[in-house]
Formats: C-alpha cells, sequence, structure tokens
C-alpha cells in the first residue's frame, strides 16, 4: 500500500500499484476484478483513499501485492490487522503462494506465525543476525533470551531496592 496517493479512488490506486509493480496496463486491468474481490472493500473501492481506514488501506495492498504475480514478496506485519477472516483469507493466500515456489520474507514481532509459514528464521537486533536456523530453534531462542533479560531486570530492582533500604 505504499504509495497509494490518497486522492484518487481505491479503483485507480489498485491498477496504478500493480502497474508500478510490473504489469501491463492492460493486465493490471484483468487482474482488476480479483484484487477487488479479495480486498471485500465492496462500494469503497470507488471512493477516494483519504476515506479509508489504516485496515481497508492495508486490505486494498495486500490483494494488490498478492495478484501481481510476484517471485520475492517482503511481508511485514501482514497479519496484524484486519479481522480474523480477512486474516485468515492473507494466510490461506500465502499458503497458496509458497505451494507455487513464491519467496516469502516474513517480517513480524508474531512468535506463533513464524513455524507455520517459514522454513527458516533469522533474529536481527539493531540490524545485525544474532540467530538463524529453524523457526522453532530462533522462536526458542529469542524467548528464553527474552526470559533471561526479564530475570535479570527483575534482580537488578531487588538490589537496587536492597541497596535503597540499607541506605536508610
Amino acid at each position: 500500500g505504499s504509495g497509494f496517493h490518497p486522492q484518487i479512488t481505491g479503483r485507480e490506486n489498485a491498477i496504478l500499484n500493480a502497474v508500478l509493480l510490473g504489469l501491463t496496463l492492460s493486465e493490471a486491468r484483468d487482474v482488476l476484478p480479483e484484487i477487488i474481490a479479495f480486498s471485500d472493500l465492496g462500494g469503497f473501492i470507488d471512493q477516494p483513499m483519504r476515506t479509508y481506514s489504516s485496515g481497508m488501506f492495508f486490505r486494498l495492498g495486500f490483494a494488490v501485492a498478492v495478484h501481481v504475480q510476484p517471485e520475492v514478496l517482503l511481508i511485514d506485519e501482514v497479519l496484524a490487522v484486519g479481522d480474523a477472516r480477512f486474516q485468515q483469507k492473507c494466510m490461506d493466500h500465502i499458503h497458496g503462494l509458497r505451494r507455487r515456489g513464491v519467496t516469502l520474507v516474513l517480517v513480524t514481532h508474531d512468535m506463533l506465525s513464524m513455524p507455520k509459514f517459514c522454513d527458516r528464521g533469522i533474529l536481527l537486533e539493531s540490524g545485525k543476525i544474532t540467530d538463524e536456523g529453524t523457526p522453532e530453534q530462533v522462536v526458542h531462542n529469542y524467548l528464553s533470551r527474552v526470559e533471561r533479560l526479564l530475570a535479570l531486570r527483575v534482580d537488578e530492582q531487588q538490589e537496587l531496592k536492597a541497596r535503597q533500604v540499607a541506605a536508610r
């Protein structure tokens, strides 16, 4: 949905974005009914984008991105918006893309979605890879690290309280 123009309609933005993502104008017009159907925007598709909620922006952006036949698709927190039915529709479509051999890069903080969609996990911290492996391994290592950090903070707080009591 990046690059959507707020003054033109969802329909016009869908065609424009499909062309910007590599389709010809004719191909974009051909796939437009599928994009509109997938987005579930109904009559809102002919309203200016400035009237759309962030969820509606996402719906249209995702619908365009997955209907332009990508070879590689970067998905950033894709399942964080939309109602449960739309999220399931997105998950089903993502699984279909995987079966067709599309390379998916899932950027997420949702630890449960990694093993569902990914063959490999990478943990980034401050732009550097700090862990790599199966999604299950990376999630386990991440959660263990968070648990250790939380335990350290609790210890530090208890130590600080003990010093404050001793200083009185």
